[in-house]
């Protein structure tokens, strides 16, 4: 395969130069009349976001707030969960309500 290089200020497929290229009408061309050009002052942008976009934020910012847990504390947590100290119906009755609390 060979690649040859397009000559300055032609274009590559066709090989026309641009002033011939204008010249055809496939570039249009700008106008500077301000009368054919919205006023910079009527154009407004339009952001709508979801509300799973919004759940995602709240539970992000939630996430930050958390106290961070210490290696030592999460290494006891994964013991009693292996060991099933989180299946005891005692245990899981003080779970729930520590968690309506924080509700």
């Amino acid at each position: 395969m060979t690649v040859r290089p397009t000559p300055s200020g032609q274009h590559p497929s066709i090989g026309i130069t641009r002033a011939q290229r204008s010249s055809v009408g496939s570039t249009p061309q700008r106008t500077s009349d301000a009368a054919s050009q919205p006023a910079q002052e009527s154009r407004k942008d339009d952001v709508q976001i979801s509300a799973q976009a919004r759940e995602l934020q709240l539970a992000g910012t939630t996430a930050q707030a958390a106290p961070e847990l210490s290696s030592e504390r999460m290494r006891e947590v994964l013991d009693r969960m292996t060991t099933g100290h989180y299946d005891r119906p005692d245990v899981q009755q003080e779970v729930v309500e520590k968690l309506l609390q924080d509700l």
